[in-house]
């Protein structure tokens, strides 16, 4: 899968994974993501094959300072925040034939049709 098939299949899959985040998060005691490393989902042909795991945010700071990257912005998801509507993502992409690689966290909520 590709990035934003991945993203689409995670929208698609929002309810199940809303109840696995939120089981994690009860488990963990902490706030964290669901995270999709490139070789948990790069080789799946469909989300079904797709692997991830429960991050607190504890562990996604210590893997974006250990890239060389900042933690600054992706807190403030954190701000505004709605237990039982929303969780966390977090889609590391390759970039560059796997050198590089692209952190994407995103604030996933139930997309509505007015």
């Amino acid at each position: 899968m590709t990035y934003p098939s991945l993203l689409t299949a995670i929208y698609v899959n929002y309810d199940r994974l809303l109840h696995a985040w939120e089981s994690e998060r009860e488990k963990a005691k902490s706030i964290g993501v669901l995270a999709f490393l490139p070789d948990d989902y790069g080789t799946a042909p469909g989300f079904e094959e797709c692997r991830y795991s429960y991050w607190p945010i504890s562990q996604v700071t210590v893997y974006l300072q250990s890239s060389g990257l900042t933690d600054e912005g992706y807190r403030d998801l954190l701000d505004v925040f709605e237990y039982g509507e929303q969780f966390l993502v977090m889609i590391v992409e390759p970039l560059d034939e796997g050198r590089r690689k692209a952190v994407h966290i995103h604030k996933i909520t139930r997309l509505g049709v007015n």
